[in-house]
């Protein structure tokens, strides 16, 4: 089994899905029938004196209906179950809540992996039209903007929402992904906003002819619902020990980078998530 990508996640078809909804039901309408007709045939066959007239025992038909009944059911529970992956996989999945209220599930994932869900309520007017009601999504998704999208219904709304989710979760993993995969090559920590819309980080250069150097990165992503910076400032320092980031302050309090600009890798940052970045420039550790 090999698991989606968070771009391929995003991308599935919600009508796809709705689609799948309307074959479940209808298949199990059909199979319903087909068990019914057949469960009847058998009363008829299991009373070999009875007439053109007789009367069928319907305890026993009833009986086997409801075995039918019951068979039918549980193809529909399998075929939903394989719906409700289906979703899962779409990063996004709706539940009740109440009469005129339902649930937004929001998976979230990176690297194959599942991380956390958030959770988005909305209510239907008398027009059936949705409404924000509460949430619990991270303060700087830009919910105020995105819940203009209702206006055109669910499917808008929720590809907007899984995006930002994702792709904030995208950003943060990829930033642990090079704390793991260059720890040696690290100089103080890497820092990094609440959102991971700003990082800045520092290494030893591994290439051979930036030997002795340090490369100082900053990333800024001021499109929050893409992994790729908007902005990089990548300049190489000949002098390691003059570096004066040790992995303490923030955005504002970060002095401005000094060295010459390294144009290659930020070109290359630029192009490619983090880690992938990285990987390309300087080779898998």
């Amino acid at each position: 089994f090999k698991m989606a990508t968070t771009e391929e996640l995003v991308k599935l078809s919600t009508d796809e899905l709705e689609r799948e909804v309307v074959i479940a039901r209808r298949e199990y309408a059909e199979m319903k029938a087909r068990l019914s007709q057949r469960s009847f045939r058998h009363v008829l066959m299991s009373r070999p004196n009875a007439g053109a007239g007789a009367a069928v025992d319907t305890t026993t038909s009833s009986h086997l209906e409801d075995v039918a009944a019951r068979a039918a059911n549980s193809s529909k529970r399998r075929r939903v179950l394989d719906i409700h992956v289906a979703y899962r996989l779409a990063g996004h999945t709706i539940f009740p809540v109440a009469p005129h209220e339902s649930g937004i599930r929001f998976e979230t994932s990176c690297f194959g992996e599942y991380h956390e869900q958030y959770y988005v309520f909305v209510k239907f007017d008398e027009d059936n039209a949705p409404k924000l009601h509460r949430h619990t999504l991270p303060p700087f998704v830009p919910i105020g903007r995105l819940r203009s999208l209702l206006t055109s219904g669910l499917k808008p709304f929720m590809l907007a929402v899984s995006n930002h989710l994702n792709s904030f979760v995208g950003r943060r993993e990829q930033l642990r992904k090079i704390q793991h995969d260059f720890s040696a090559a690290l100089v103080g920590e890497a820092r990094c906003s609440p959102a991971v819309d700003y990082v800045a980080f520092s290494l030893r250069d591994p290439r051979p002819d930036h030997a002795g150097s340090t490369l100082q990165v900053k990333l800024l992503y001021e499109k929050l619902d893409s992994m790729l910076p908007t902005r990089v400032v990548a300049k190489s320092i000949a002098n390691s020990d003059d570096d004066d980031d040790d992995g303490e302050g923030n955005t504002d309090a970060d002095p401005p980078l000094s060295g010459a600009r390294d144009r290659l890798s930020e070109r290359l940052l630029k192009s490619k998530p983090l880690a992938d970045a990285l990987a390309a420039a300087f080779g898998k550790p």
